[in-house]
């Protein structure tokens, strides 16, 4: 791939000069693309509901939301061709029920799969707390497994070693937009009779050895949260196939029945709709979600050519069964050694200087006391042993806690010429501090 466009010849041409963080001039000048990217076809969508007064998803709003749904569900329906999933009936149809979060979707898969006081669900402690605290939420216990070191999405062999007799459920994260190793644990779940449910909050349209996210586990689910690289502000999705998927449908809808009568309430469910507003960004956005994952997935490739020439900089590399990666992050580890010993935190305010913004992401939510006192008082109440998370073997997600920096996916859309400007600023960061070591 070719490495040439509008900012690469200035990238070029920062060799040798002094950092920006001590005063010199920054290697990339000028802002990255923002986001959301509001088009007139979102006001349009937005505009047509406001004026039908169609906003709510339990009245008339409910079809701008059913066919969100629709829609949703055709882009993660796995192909004929795609490799079968032993949660998934063959043959079974897709469907999607949208909601009010990421979290809420989390928590409706939980318990639509059964998890409840005193279970045990399997968690990957490098991640968001939602994936944690939505079985707290049910009165479970979260069990903390480590993570692949190329991946940093859960380890199939961690899970094995952290499973109990009270497992009900495992709960993979695709982060950064990597699927985890959907065909393994998949396996693993049916083998045991536990519930895969997969958190694809970061990973709309990534796909394992050819089948997509969200149509492997037993539920998927998905976040349309602002930084999201599907956007409606909040919100969120939950895919499966029936008869669990019509469970989801009426837990989000408080415990209505589809078909049933409206004051009909043959469970107890909560309110987590998705608005009518918010379906109708989202089905805008479809219309260019597959030109956006192109863009993302062209300025990762040349990200990762221009970074194969920077010591110290190891970005994730996703095995070849990831046959779609979403790219809501572009993630990699940075080795103080490398830079004369400069920290995480200095390598970012250093690169921040030189204009490319970059975060440290993740805390370990192993050691967060909010989950641990939750966990323990849940433990308690259902009868369950009391977690004792100091003793978890975690040293890849340990590790990545200290060494991990994320760019998210807004720059990967700047262009490749820009994209290279970002690596040049690495570059140029760590020949300054090799020099003066």
């Amino acid at each position: 791939m070719s490495l040439r466009g509008p900012g690469a010849a200035e990238a070029q041409a920062q060799h040798g000069e002094r950092l920006a963080v001590d005063g010199g001039p920054p290697v990339h000048r000028g802002p990255w693309p923002a986001w959301p990217q509001p088009t007139e076809a979102e006001e349009a969508a937005v505009l047509r509901v406001v004026r039908d007064g169609t906003w709510c998803s339990a009245a008339r709003g409910v079809r701008v939301v059913e066919a969100f749904e629709e829609a949703f569900a055709t882009l993660h329906a796995a192909s004929p061709a795609a490799p079968a999933s032993p949660l998934q009936p063959e043959g079974a149809r897709l469907g999607a029920v949208a909601c009010s979060s990421g979290t809420a979707a989390l928590i409706l898969a939980l318990e639509a799969a059964g998890v409840g006081p005193g279970d045990e669900v399997i968690v990957p402690p490098y991640t968001f707390i939602a994936t944690a605290s939505a079985c707290l939420f049910l009165g479970a216990v979260p069990v903390f497994a480590d993570v692949e070191p190329r991946t940093l999405c859960l380890d199939p062999e961690a899970v094995r070693r952290a499973w109990t007799p009270r497992t009900k459920a495992v709960v993979p994260v695709h982060f950064a937009g990597c699927p985890a190793d959907l065909g393994a644990l998949s396996a693993l779940c049916a083998e045991r009779g536990a519930a895969l449910v997969e958190d694809a909050c970061q990973a709309p349209g990534a796909a394992w050895r050819g089948r997509p996210v969200g149509s492997w586990g037993t539920f998927g689910c998905f976040s349309f949260q602002e930084s999201k690289n599907l956007s409606a502000g909040e919100g969120g999705a939950v895919t499966g196939s029936a008869p669990g998927i019509d469970l989801v449908w009426s837990l989000h809808n408080v415990g209505r029945q589809r078909g049933g009568a409206w004051y009909g309430h043959p469970r107890i469910g909560q309110n987590a709709r998705m608005t009518a507003l918010q379906a109708a960004l989202l089905q805008a956005q479809l219309g260019r979600f597959e030109d956006l994952a192109r863009r993302r997935e062209a300025g990762a490739a040349a990200l990762l050519e221009a970074l194969a020439a920077v010591p110290g900089i190891l970005p994730l590399a996703p095995p070849p069964e990831v046959t779609r990666h979403a790219w809501h992050l572009f993630a990699f580890r940075f080795d103080p050694a490398a830079f004369g010993g400069h920290s995480r935190a200095e390598f970012l305010r250093a690169l921040g200087a030189e204009g490319v913004p970059a975060s440290a992401g993740y805390t370990l939510l192993s050691g967060n006391e909010a989950v641990q006192r939750r966990a323990r008082a849940n433990a308690a109440r259902g009868g369950a042993p009391e977690p004792r998370y100091e003793d978890a073997p975690l040293p890849v997600a340990a590790a990545a806690a200290q060494d991990c920096c994320w760019m998210a996916h807004p720059v990967l859309l700047a262009g490749e010429g820009e994209v290279v400007a970002a690596a040049a600023a690495m570059a140029k960061i760590q020949r300054a501090w090799t020099r003066a070591g």
